[in-house]
């Protein structure tokens, strides 16, 4: 079987001009949703998702100080359904399961979390939805739900590296399975801990991270997408700017199916 021709310098000077316009453009967009007194900021502390402390190193290697074994919040459920489904539009990833979360076995059930409500206000959805109603979203609205860590607890900083480490191949399994146009990572740490590698900025990121060491090359790439963390105790952004993040996301997603017809 003779192999594939490999890609010229030229055509991949190419296929990076073209990406680089694309992203030059989702920027201007997105500024165009957001405050005219925002700015983003150096440090993104939603990687911690529930708690914006950043833990030092313990003794015992991949542990911070307030690390909590899994058998601390045994008397929770261990997991919340995922919500995936074929050839999704979008799969959004969260961390863990806060303990609200856990106790209603739903995705971001905390009352302070504003993931619901800007689904609705950017037009992702067309209807008001709540966490009781994530088991909808793939069949109407083409849209998945999943964390990186399974397991529950109070604040990210009692998750370990081998958690974030485990989770990041199962996460890259679903999105082998599920073939999202866009997978959406909902805090910028859950992105640094799946690429193991830091995020310079939210929005629009390169296509190759979504499935890390992926050698399939005619798998079709998502698009990969960081925003804001929605938990109401993530207060590195005003709520204008994460709702802002919901609606550039909506656009994306309208310029990819729109190129697609």
């Amino acid at each position: 079987m003779p192999s594939e021709p490999k890609e010229s310098p030229r055509a991949r000077k190419a296929v990076q001009e073209d990406e680089d316009e694309v992203r030059e453009r989702f920027r201007q967009r997105l500024r165009s949703y957001l405050p005219a007194s925002s700015s983003t900021p150096k440090e993104d502390k939603v990687g911690a998702h529930r708690s914006s402390k950043r833990t030092a190193p313990t003794k015992q290697k991949g542990l911070g100080k307030n690390y909590a074994p899994p058998e601390t919040y045994a008397h929770l459920p261990q997991s919340v359904p995922d919500h995936l489904g074929p050839k999704l539009r979008i799969l959004f990833v969260g961390i863990n399961p806060g303990v609200a979360s856990a106790k209603a076995k739903c995705h971001y059930a905390n009352p302070t979390n504003l993931f619901w409500p800007y689904l609705r206000l950017s037009g992702l959805v067309d209807e008001t939805t709540t966490f009781k109603d994530g088991h909808i979203l793939p069949e109407k609205y083409g849209l998945g739900l999943t964390n990186i860590v399974s397991r529950p607890s109070k604040s990210a900083a009692e998750l370990s590296k081998m958690d974030y480490q485990e989770g990041a191949k199962v996460l890259q399994g679903k999105i082998r399975e599920c073939q999202p146009r866009i997978v959406c990572f909902v805090g910028k740490g859950i992105y640094e801990h799946y690429t193991s590698r830091p995020c310079a900025s939210l929005g629009l990121q390169m296509p190759e991270d979504a499935t890390m060491d992926d050698d399939d090359s005619s798998r079709p790439k998502p698009r990969v997408f960081v925003m804001p963390s929605t938990s109401g105790l993530a207060a590195g952004y005003s709520r204008e700017v994460k709702k802002g993040y919901f609606h550039a996301l909506r656009d994306l997603l309208d310029e990819i199916e729109g190129s697609k017809e």
